[in-house]
C-alpha cells in the first residue's frame, strides 16, 4: 500500500502538488503498487472526493483506492474502500458496507487491544505500526516486529505493517504474519517512484 501525503511533495502551488501526486501514483502503480490510500487530512470532504476521482482516473482499475475519511467521501470519490483512525466510531464500517457492496473498511491500530477490537467491529484489514522508527514520527517509540507478530496471531483479518519499512525489512514483516506493507515517503519522495515501487514489489513477491 502506498499512503499519500501532498505535504511530502514540494510545490508552492496546491494544484501543482495534486498534479505531481497523480503522476507519482501512476508511476508507482506501474512499479507494482496495488493499493493506494488517499490520506490528505487538510482537504475538506468535497475536495477530497474530487481528488479521489482524479486518482481513480490516474491509476489502473486493478489498483484499489482507499480513502482516509468518511464513507460518504469514499463513495463520492468512487473509491474501493475507506480507512479509519484507531478512534473511529464503531458503526461506520457496517454502514459503509451496507450502502456500497464489496467495499473495504480498514483501520490503523497501535495496540493489541485496538487490533482485537477493530476485528470484532467488522474491519476488513488493519494497518499496524509504527513497526520501526520512522522519520514521519521522529522520537516516537517503535512497536517492533514482535508487536506485529502478536497482532497477526490475534486477529483473523489481514494486517499491513507500516512505519520505517524498507524493501530490506519487508520480508521480515511478512514472516511475522503481515500480508504486505504500507509506505509513504520512500516512494512519494523518490527520484524514480516506479523504480522505488518495483523494489518493494520484488522484495514482497520473493517471500510470497
Amino acid at each position: 500500500m502506498l499512503v499519500t501525503g501532498r505535504e511530502l511533495i514540494s510545490s508552492a502551488d496546491p494544484a501543482g502538488s495534486e498534479d505531481r501526486l497523480l503522476g507519482i501514483l501512476a508511476a508507482a502503480a506501474a512499479g507494482g503498487v496495488d493499493l493506494v490510500q488517499l490520506r490528505e487530512k487538510d482537504l475538506d470532504p468535497g475536495r477530497l472526493a474530487s481528488l479521489a476521482r482524479r486518482v481513480r482516473s490516474a491509476i489502473p482499475g486493478s489498483v484499489r483506492l482507499i480513502v482516509n475519511g468518511s464513507f460518504e467521501t469514499a463513495t463520492a470519490g468512487h473509491a474501493d474502500g475507506v480507512h479509519y483512525p484507531e478512534s473511529a466510531a464503531v458503526g461506520e464500517a457496517k454502514i459503509f458496507r451496507s450502502k456500497v457492496a464489496n467495499r473495504l473498511s480498514g483501520r490503523s491500530i497501535h495496540s493489541l487491544l485496538a487490533a482485537i477490537r477493530a476485528a470484532d467491529e467488522g474491519m476488513d484489514y488493519l494497518i499496524a505500526g509504527s513497526i520501526y522508527e520512522t522519520s514521519s514520527h521522529p522520537g516516537a517509540a517503535s512497536q517492533g516486529i514482535d508487536f506485529l507478530r502478536r497482532v497477526c496471531q490475534a486477529v483473523p483479518i489481514p494486517v499491513l505493517a507500516i512505519g520505517g519499512i524498507t524493501p530490506q525489512r519487508a520480508p521480515e514483516c511478512l514472516s511475522a504474519g503481515a500480508i504486505g506493507v504500507a509506505v509513504r515517503s520512500p516512494i512519494l519522495t523518490a527520484g524514480d517512484p516506479e523504480h522505488a515501487a518495483r523494489e518493494y514489489r520484488s522484495a514482497l513477491d520473493a517471500e510470497l
